[in-house]
C-alpha cells in the first residue's frame, strides 16, 4: 500500500471541500455552544432538541420569555443550528463519497488505497470533530478526563455507522443529483411512509416503524443494528451493481434493499429481543410480606367506580351495556421496612363463592380485566406524610396532589342477584410491589440554594411571576442514556413536594416548563419549572410561603410479592349507585300490594324493594316507606352510600322516624366510617334531628382531631350542637359559609375568636376577590359586614351599585340579612331603592341585632 497516495487523496478532498468543511465545523460549534456554555448555577434553560423531552404551554412560555427566564429566540436558534448541523454533516459525508467515485473514474486508484483515504477523511473531517465536541462538553461539566474521553469515543462511535452509510451511498450514486434524489427517497421511504402506514393501520405491528431512527431506549439496539446492516448492504451493492447503470435504477435498488432488509431485521430482533423487565431483577418477598383482610364484612357498589381508591386501576362501572360490581378490600401488609408500602393488584380472575357454588367472578372480557395498570405518578399518602412531616400531626394534601391509600385494593366482579346476597367466600390471587420512599432534598423555597444528593448537584430557587403562584425552579446536570433524561430509572424515580409548615399543608407541584439537552453521551442538562399552586381569580395567595420548603422524595422499588387470599364466609352488602337499570324513572310510588312484609322480609327481598321504591322526586314518601323496615334491616340502611345530601336521602328520614331510642348507638357507631365519604354525610343530620349529638360527643371529638369536618356543613352543624369551647378552634379554622356563621355566632363564649375569624375573612376577600365581577364580590363580605366591619359594608354597597341586573334578585336576599331594609323579604326592587346613593355613614351597627340599621329613612 502506498501511503503517499492515501495522503494525496486526503489532501485532495481537503482542497475540494475545505470551504464546506469549515462551514460545517462552524455550524457544529454553533449548535454545540448551548451545551458547552450551559451552567446549572445560572439557571439556563436547555433548549431541547427533541420535543419529547421539552414541556411547556405557549402562554407560560410567553411569560418566561418576557422576564428573560426562557429565551424563545435562543431556543429557535439552537434548533435551527442543530438541524443545519445534521444537514451539513450528511452533506460532507456524501461529498466525500461521490467525489471519490469521480476521482476513481478520472484517475484509477487501487481500491484499498481509496478505501483507506476515504475512511481517514471521514474520521478526520467528521467523526473526530464530533467526538471532540462531546469530550469538551463532558470535561467542561466536571467529568473526569478518562470518563470524558470515553464519552467522546461513545458519541463518535454512535455517529460512525450513519456517516459511513451516507458516504457509501454517495460513492454508490456517484453524482450530486443522484445522491440528493436518493437521500430524499431514503427519508420518504424510511420516515414518512412507515408513519403514514402506521396511522392507516393503527396501532399496527410494534416493529413496523422508522428503521433508521430510534423511537425510544427500547429500540436503540435494533436502530444501531439497522445502521450497520445498511452499511453492509451498500458495500455489497457498490461491488455488485454495474457502474454504468442509470441513477434512477441504482437508487431504486438501494432503497428497496435497505428498507426491506431493515424492516425484516427489526421484525426478527423485536420478536427475539424485547429488553429485560426491570422488575424481574427484584427479590421475592412473598414469605415476609403477607396481606391480611382488615374487615369482617364485604361492601360492594354497582354503577360506581373506585378509581383513585388504590394504587392500581381496577374499576369499571359499565361495559358493553352491562353493569359491573366494584369491591374495595382493606388490606394490612406485614413485614415492611420503615418508609415502605406495598401496592397489591389482583392477578387472574377472582371469585365470590357460597360453598362450592361460584356466585360471581372477575369478567372474562380482556378489555375490562386489563384496566389495571399501575398509577406511575402516585405515592402512598400515609407514608409520604410521615416523610414530609416526621414530627407527626395532621398534614393536609392540597389539590391537585394525586396520592393513594395503598392499603386499599379494588377488584371487579359481575353483579350478584339479590337472592344470592348471603355470606360469601372471597378467593383472590394478588401481585405486590414493595416501594420505599426516602427524602433526599429538603431546602427552603426562596433565594437560590445548591444542594448535592445522590451524586447530583441541584440548584433550586423561587420565582415570583405576576398572575402565578410562586414557581419552583430546579436546574441540574444528571447522568443520562441515549440522549434521554435518566434522573429516573426503571426501578426508581423522584417526586417533588412543596411543604408549607405554617399551614400544615403539602402539595405535589406540577411541571410548568422543562427542557433537557444532551451535553455528552451519558450526561444531560435538565431544568424544571414547577407550579406550586393555583391562583384564585387571578390573585396570588402567598399565605405560608414565607416558610415554604421544596423537597425531593426518592421512590425506589424494593421487591415483589405474591399472595393468595381466601376468606371465611363474610356478609356482603351491595349498594346501587346512580340510576340503576331496574330503578324507577318517575316519581310515582310503586303499588304497596307488591311490597314485602317488613316484619318477615329477607335482606335480599328488602334490597330489591328498596331499588324499586327509591323515588328521586319524593324523598318523604321514600323515608316513610323505608321506616317500616328499620327494626329488621337497620344495619343495611346504615351501610348504604348515597350520592345525595341531607335531608334528601330517604334512609336518613327513615331513621329519624323509626329508629328506637335503644338502638341509637348503632347510628352513632356508623358516624365515623360513613362521614369519611363526603357524599355520605346524612348521619350527622339524623343525630341532630333526633337530639343524639351529645351522646356522640366522643366520636365527634375524634372526627375533629382527624380533620373530618372540613367542607361538610352538616358535620359542622353537628359539632356546633355540642356548644363545647374546646371545639371552637377547629370550627373557626374551617372555611365557613354565611349560613354556618349565623349559627356559629350564637355559641356561648365564641368571642373574641369569632371577631378574629371575621377579620381574617375580610382580608382573604380583599386578596382573593379584587378582580372578580361585582356579583361574585357580595357573598365573601357578608360575614365581616354582619360582624360590624364598616369596610366590608362599604364593599357591599359599592358592589351593589355595580352589580348586573340579572343577579340583583338573589343578592338582595343576602343584603337583607346584613342591612335592615324596608319591604317584603322577596321585594328586591325595594332593596334597590333603599340603597340607592347610600354610604356607610348612613348606617349604624346594632351588635344585638347583628345588623346595620339606617340612621335616617331612605
Amino acid at each position: 500500500m502506498n501511503f503517499r497516495i492515501v495522503t494525496h487523496l486526503l489532501k485532495t478532498d481537503w482542497r475540494r471541500l475545505r470551504w464546506l468543511l469549515l462551514a460545517c465545523w462552524a455550524i457544529l460549534l454553533l449548535a454545540a455552544w448551548p451545551a458547552l456554555s450551559f451552567s446549572p448555577g445560572d439557571f439556563d434553560m436547555p433548549p431541547s432538541e427533541d420535543p419529547l423531552y421539552a414541556h411547556g404551554n405557549s402562554g407560560f412560555d410567553d411569560v418566561l420569555d418576557q422576564h428573560g427566564l426562557v429565551s424563545k429566540t435562543a431556543r429557535w436558534s439552537f434548533l435551527t443550528f442543530g438541524r443545519m448541523s445534521i444537514g451539513a454533516v450528511l452533506l460532507v459525508a456524501g461529498c466525500l463519497g461521490f467525489h471519490g467515485r469521480m476521482w476513481s473514474e478520472g484517475r484509477p486508484v487501487r481500491r484499498r488505497e481509496s478505501i483507506l483515504a476515504k475512511a481517514a477523511g471521514l474520521l478526520v473531517f467528521l467523526v473526530l470533530p464530533l467526538g471532540l465536541l462531546a469530550f469538551a462538553g463532558a470535561l467542561l461539566h466536571g467529568v473526569a478526563w478518562g470518563e470524558a474521553i470515553g464519552m467522546g469515543a461513545a458519541h463518535a462511535g454512535r455517529k460512525l455507522p450513519a456517516l459511513l452509510g451516507v458516504m457509501l451511498f454517495g460513492t454508490y450514486c456517484g453524482r450530486w443529483w443522484t445522491w440528493l434524489a436518493g437521500m430524499f427517497g431514503m427519508a420518504l421511504f424510511c420516515m414518512v411512509l412507515p408513519r403514514a402506514l402506521m396511522m392507516a393501520l393503527w396501532p399496527g405491528p410494534d416493529w413496523f416503524s422508522n428503521p433508521l431512527t430510534p423511537i425510544g431506549e427500547s429500540s436503540f439496539f435494533p436502530f444501531i443494528q439497522n445502521l450497520w446492516l445498511a452499511v453492509i448492504l451498500l458495500g455489497v451493492l457498490l461491488l455488485r451493481v454495474p457502474r454504468d447503470l442509470s441513477g434512477a435504477r441504482k437508487v431504486g435498488i438501494a432503497l428497496v434493499s435497505i428498507v426491506f432488509g431493515c424492516q425484516l431485521t427489526t421484525y426478527l430482533s423485536m420478536r427475539s429481543w424485547r429488553g429485560e423487565n426491570p422488575l424481574a431483577k427484584l427479590p421475592d418477598w412473598s414469605a415476609t410480606v403477607r396481606p391480611e383482610l382488615e374487615t369482617s364484612s364485604l361492601e360492594a357498589s354497582i354503577d360506581r367506580g373506585v378509581i383513585g381508591c388504590g394504587p392500581y386501576r381496577r374499576s369499571i362501572t359499565s361495559f358493553d351495556d352491562e353493569s359491573y360490581m366494584n369491591l374495595l378490600l382493606p388490606l394490612k401488609p406485614g413485614g415492611l421496612p420503615p418508609g415502605s408500602y406495598v401496592t397489591w393488584r389482583p392477578e387472574g380472575r377472582s371469585s365470590l363463592k357460597a360453598g362450592d357454588r361460584t356466585l360471581s367472578q372477575t369478567p372474562a372480557n380482556e378489555r375490562v380485566v386489563g384496566w389495571d395498570g399501575i398509577y406511575l405518578g402516585e405515592a402512598d399518602e400515609n407514608v409520604l406524610t410521615a416523610i414530609v412531616k416526621p414530627e407527626g400531626g395532621k398534614l393536609r394534601w392540597d389539590s391537585p396532589s394525586s396520592l393513594v391509600d395503598s392499603r386499599i385494593c379494588g377488584e371487579i366482579f359481575t353483579p350478584i342477584a339479590a337472592e344470592d346476597l348471603s355470606p360469601v367466600e372471597l378467593e383472590m390471587k394478588l401481585q405486590g410491589l414493595v416501594v420505599h420512599l426516602e427524602k433526599i432534598v429538603d431546602v427552603p423555597l426562596g433565594a437560590p440554594v445548591t444542594v448535592k444528593a445522590e451524586g447530583i448537584e441541584f440548584h433550586i430557587r423561587r420565582l415570583d411571576l405576576p398572575g402565578y403562584q410562586p414557581v419552583a425552579d430546579l436546574c441540574y446536570v444528571a447522568p443520562g442514556k441515549h440522549g434521554m433524561n435518566r434522573l429516573s430509572t426503571p426501578l426508581e424515580d423522584w417526586l417533588p413536594v412543596i411543604y408549607l409548615p405554617g399551614e400544615s399543608m403539602a402539595r405535589q407541584p406540577w411541571v410548568a416548563h422543562s427542557g433537557t439537552m444532551t451535553l455528552a453521551p451519558g450526561l444531560n442538562a435538565v431544568r424544571f419549572l414547577y407550579h406550586t399552586g393555583q391562583t384564585s381569580g387571578g390573585k396570588r395567595d402567598l399565605k405560608g410561603y414565607d416558610q415554604a420548603r421544596f423537597m425531593l422524595v426518592k421512590r425506589r422499588y424494593l421487591a415483589t410479592a405474591k399472595a393468595e387470599l381466601r376468606t371465611p364466609p363474610l356478609p356482603l352488602t351491595v349498594t346501587h349507585e346512580g340510576q340503576d337499570r331496574e330503578a324507577r324513572s318517575h316519581s310515582d310510588p310503586p303499588p304497596f300490594n307488591s311490597r314485602p312484609d317488613p316484619a318477615t322480609t329477607s335482606p335480599q327481598a328488602f334490597e330489591k324493594w328498596l331499588k324499586l321504591s327509591y323515588a328521586v322526586f319524593d324523598k318523604d314518601w321514600g323515608g316513610r316507606n323505608i321506616a317500616d323496615y328499620v327494626p329488621r334491616h337497620m344495619d343495611r340502611i346504615l351501610r348504604r352510600r348515597m350520592n345525595l345530601s341531607p335531608p334528601h336521602p330517604p334512609e336518613g328520614r327513615a331513621l329519624e322516624l323509626a329508629c328506637p331510642e335503644n338502638r341509637k348507638r348503632e347510628v352513632i357507631d356508623a358516624l365515623l366510617p360513613t362521614n369519611r365519604d363526603p357524599q355520605s354525610n346524612w348521619i350527622p343530620d339524623v343525630l341532630i334531628r333526633r337530639g343524639w349529638v351529645t351522646d356522640a360527643k366522643p366520636e365527634i371529638l375524634r372526627m375533629l382531631g382527624e380533620d373530618e369536618v372540613a367542607n361538610n356543613i352538616f358535620t359542622q352543624l353537628m359539632v356546633m350542637e355540642l356548644e363545647d369551647p374546646q371545639t371552637y378552634p377547629a370550627l373557626l379554622n374551617q372555611k365557613l359559609g354565611f349560613e354556618t356563621y349565623q349559627r356559629l355566632r350564637l355559641l356561648p363564649g365564641i368571642e373574641p375568636r369569632l371577631a378574629e375569624m371575621a377579620a381574617r375573612t375580610f382580608r382573604e376577600a380583599e386578596e382573593s376577590y379584587a378582580d372578580r365581577k361585582p356579583s361574585d364580590r357580595i357573598y365573601p363580605y357578608l360575614i365581616p359586614a354582619s360582624h360590624g366591619n364598616p369596610q366590608a359594608l362599604a364593599r357591599l354597597l359599592e358592589n351593589w351599585e355595580k352589580i348586573e341586573p340579572i343577579y340583583r334578585r338573589t343578592r338582595a336576599e343576602y343584603l337583607r340579612e346584613v342591612i335592615q331594609l324596608p319591604g317584603a323579604p322577596d321585594d328586591w326592587r325595594a332593596v334597590l331603592g333603599a340603597l340607592a346613593g347610600r354610604q356607610v355613614a348612613d348606617f349604624r351597627f346594632d351588635p344585638l341585632a347583628r345588623q346595620w340599621l339606617p340612621v335616617t329613612s331612605p
